[in-house]
């Protein structure tokens, strides 16, 4: 059974923000900063056989830290990108709420399905996460991936078999570490993990 270590991106300034990112760019805070450091330091002698990093530069530059004291090169993969999320790209959840008060009760219903103007759906965003992850457990015994809080929301949904549309009661914390094998079906090993971020850098919630 292959291993998948999928880490999400130090927080951004977006985050601290409250804004949707997707598939725009924000840098890491100084916060996420410190979080991409002590992520380093506890993935540093682990025995990977490649590392995988999204191309947003929040994922990028938080493997860039990782890469820097574990000596790995980066494999950039354009599949491994957070969701598009259409017309909330760059607006705070208020803004939405709003500003567009039937789509975002359409996604906050978590609707089967449910499409955000110009962005993805959820088959569309879980059938790519699912493929390339797939893909690179085939390629690898341990992979470190570097990529975004819905990459490790669809891999956990798939694992604990819940439903795309049921309501998320579990976070997805900046700089965790999440997990999970692949031997016919998803089985879930560490999920959030955050014992490495301490003071300043520690996970809220």
């Amino acid at each position: 059974m292959s291993l998948i270590t999928l880490v999400r991106h130090g927080e951004t300034t977006w985050n601290a923000m409250n804004k949707v990112q997707g598939q725009l760019e924000s840098p890491l805070s100084p916060r996420g900063v410190a979080q991409a450091e002590a992520l380093a330091r506890r993935l540093q002698h682990e025995p990977f056989d490649a590392m995988y990093s999204s191309d947003l530069s929040r994922a990028r530059d938080t493997a860039k830290k990782i890469a820097a004291l574990s000596g790995h090169d980066i494999v950039v993969d354009t599949r491994l990108r957070e969701r598009h999320y259409g017309m909330f790209q760059g607006l705070t959840w208020d803004d939405i709420k709003r500003d567009h008060p039937e789509e975002y009760a359409q996604y906050k219903g978590r609707f089967p399905n449910v499409t955000i103007p110009g962005g993805e759906s959820a088959d569309e965003f879980f059938g790519r996460v699912l493929e390339v992850l797939a893909e690179i457990s085939a390629k690898h015994e341990h992979a470190l991936v570097v990529a975004h809080g819905g990459l490790v929301d669809v891999i956990y949904r798939e694992a604990m078999q819940l439903a795309r549309e049921a309501p998320r009661d579990y976070p997805l914390p900046n700089a965790s570490i999440n997990r999970f094998r692949l031997g016919g079906a998803w089985q879930v090993e560490a999920f959030g993990d955050v014992g490495h971020l301490q003071g300043d850098a520690l996970e809220d919630g």
